[in-house]
C-alpha cells in the first residue's frame, strides 16, 4: 500500500511505480486526491492514470468526502485490471454495514455527477487556478511588506498550474535526498510558512509559532487544516471560492498589521483571552509569540518531529494481544512522561490520521528520539501556557 497523495499534497511518479513494483497487486490510499482524473496536470501522477499493467492490478481508494461534495464518511474504490470479484465482495461486506446510509451513497452519486464530463473539469481547473493566484498573491505581498510576511511552500516561481517537481538540488522543499521526476507538489495544497524556521529546519532568533495564526484566523471562523510550529495547510477544494480565499488573504494581512502593533491578547485572541484572564491581562501578542518560540527552540521540537521514525520502538507483543489484555482490563492510565518502559496499550500518533509514532504493544524506551519527544510532549502540556 502506498500512500499518494501525502496530507500535505505530495505526490509520487505513479507510472513509474506501477511499471517497477514486482508485485502482483498495488494499493494506492489517494484519500485526499478524488479530483486527479478530471485535470491534466495530474496525468501519470494518480494509481487510476494511465493503461492497464500487465499482470497487475490497481486499487486506489479515496475519501470523496474530503475534497469533493459528499457527505463525510463518503468513499469509493476504484480497480484496473483482472480481479477476483467474488473474492472482492466478500472482503468488503466483511468491512462495512448491512444497514447502509443511503444520504451518504446519495452524496457519492451527487459528487461523481458534479464531475462528469467537461463541467466536472471545469470545476476542478478552478480549484487549481484559484489556488495558483492566491499563491502569488501571498508572493507579492511578501515582496511588497515592510519586514516580515507569511511565506509558502512552493517552487521560488510557480507562473503556470502544474504539479511542481520536488527536484533534487533545489532548496524550497528541504529534502536533502530528493530524486529526480519522483515527487510532485498538489498546487490545491497550499502550505503557508511563518516566521521561525527556515527550509533547512534551522531556527531564527525570532519566530511566529504557527498555533497563533491558527487561533487567530479560527476566532474570525476561517478554518486551518493543520497547524505544524510553522507552518499552517490549506485545501483549495471545490467548495473555496474566490471570497473565500481572499478571506484568508485579509486574515493573513490583519494578522501582520496586528503584530506589527504588538496588541494586547485581549484585543487581538478576545476568546483565547478568555480562558486565562488572570494569565493574558497584561500580555502582548509579540511577547506570548517568544514565549512559545522560545520553548520550541530550547528543546527542538521540528528536530524531535523530523527523527520521531529513525528508530522504531520495541514490539512486545501484537497489536492484537494488546487489544485483548485491554478488553479483559489489564490496563492502567499513567502520565506521559512516566511511558517510558512501559507496553503501550494504545495507538499514539500525531494527528489523525497520520502515522503512528507507538503502535499497541510496543515498549517505548530510552532510546532518542522517542523518549525525548513524549517527555517534550508532556513538558508543553504542563507549561504555563493556557490553551497551547
Amino acid at each position: 500500500m502506498i500512500t499518494n497523495s501525502t496530507y500535505d499534497g505530495l505526490l509520487y511518479n505513479t507510472d513509474w511505480i506501477k511499471q517497477t513494483l514486482d508485485v502482483p497487486s498495488i494499493h494506492f490510499d489517494s484519500a485526499w486526491v478524488p479530483y486527479t482524473h478530471f485535470h491534466p496536470i495530474y496525468q501519470g501522477k494518480s494509481g487510476m492514470s494511465g493503461e492497464r499493467v500487465a499482470g497487475k492490478v490497481i486499487f486506489e481508494t479515496q475519501s470523496t468526502h474530503k475534497m469533493l461534495a459528499a457527505l463525510s464518511q463518503a468513499s469509493l474504490i476504484h480497480i484496473k485490471g483482472e480481479y477476483d470479484e467474488e473474492a472482492f465482495n466478500e472482503a468488503f461486506m466483511m468491512h462495512t454495514t448491512t444497514s447502509p446510509s443511503y444520504p451518504i451513497v446519495a452524496s457519492v452519486e451527487t459528487a461523481a455527477a458534479m464531475l462528469r464530463g467537461n463541467p466536472g473539469k471545469r470545476l476542478i481547473n478552478r480549484s487549481v487556478e484559484r489556488a495558483l493566484h492566491f499563491r502569488k498573491e501571498v508572493q507579492r505581498l511578501r515582496e511588497e511588506s515592510d519586514g516580515w510576511f507569511f511565506d509558502i511552500w512552493q517552487p521560488p516561481q510557480v507562473d503556470e498550474a502544474e504539479c511542481w517537481p520536488v527536484a533534487p538540488g533545489e532548496q524550497w522543499h528541504g529534502f536533502n535526498d530528493a530524486d529526480a521526476d519522483h515527487m510532485f507538489l498538489d498546487p490545491v495544497k497550499v502550505t503557508i510558512l511563518t516566521p521561525g524556521m527556515d527550509e533547512q529546519g534551522n531556527m531564527s532568533e525570532e519566530g511566529i509559532p504557527a498555533a497563533l495564526v491558527a487561533k487567530f484566523l479560527d476566532e474570525r471562523g476561517i478554518v486551518v487544516e493543520k497547524t505544524g510550529p510553522y507552518n499552517l495547510l490549506f485545501l483549495f477544494s471545490i467548495g473555496i471560492d474566490k471570497t473565500k480565499a481572499m478571506g484568508l488573504l485579509r486574515g493573513l494581512t490583519e494578522f501582520k498589521r496586528s503584530y506589527d502593533l504588538n496588541l494586547r491578547i485581549k484585543n487581538m485572541l478576545p476568546d483565547l483571552y478568555a480562558e486565562d484572564p488572570d494569565f493574558y491581562r497584561n500580555m502582548r501578542i509579540q511577547d506570548l509569540a517568544q514565549g512559545i518560540h522560545k520553548l520550541i527552540r530550547k528543546h527542538d521540537l521540528p528536530g524531535l518531529m523530523l527523527r520521531a521514525f529513525d528508530t522504531l520502538p520495541e514490539m512486545i507483543m501484537t497489536p492484537h494481544q494488546a487489544w485483548q489484555r485491554q478488553i479483559k482490563g489489564e490496563v492502567e492510565t499513567i502520565a506521559l512522561e512516566q511511558l517510558v518502559g512501559r507496553v503501550s496499550a494504545n495507538m499514539i500518533l500525531p494527528y489523525p490520521p497520520g502515522v503512528p509514532l507507538l503502535m499497541p504493544g510496543e515498549m517505548l524506551d530510552q532510546r532518542e528520539p522517542h523518549s525525548t519527544r513524549f517527555s517534550t510532549d508532556a513538558l508543553f502540556r504542563r507549561a504555563t501556557l493556557p490553551r497551547f
